[in-house]
């Protein structure tokens, strides 16, 4: 299981998707099968606001952050 998070100062940033580019038949091993996205203040609230399973990806994954924008406001730390 890989985990990437980003986290900013600024709570300015609003995502309103994440791109991943995802080959599986190039790298089958580091591939994901499921992908988790999960939003937060900091690393101890984040919640799952997207969830995802993948067979066999190939291109580029577009995942839209689908929040209100009240929630999007303050939540400084995304991890997929």
């Amino acid at each position: 299981m890989a985990v990437l998070t980003a986290a900013w100062r600024s709570l300015q940033v609003k995502l309103t998707a994440v791109a991943l580019l995802l080959d599986h038949k190039l790298d089958e091993s580091y591939t994901p099968s499921k992908i988790s996205v999960r939003a937060g203040t900091n690393h101890s609230d984040l919640k799952e606001i997207h969830l995802e399973t993948l067979s066999t990806p190939q291109g580029w994954k577009h995942i839209p952050l689908q929040l209100p924008v009240a929630q999007c406001v303050g939540l400084p730390v995304l991890m997929l």
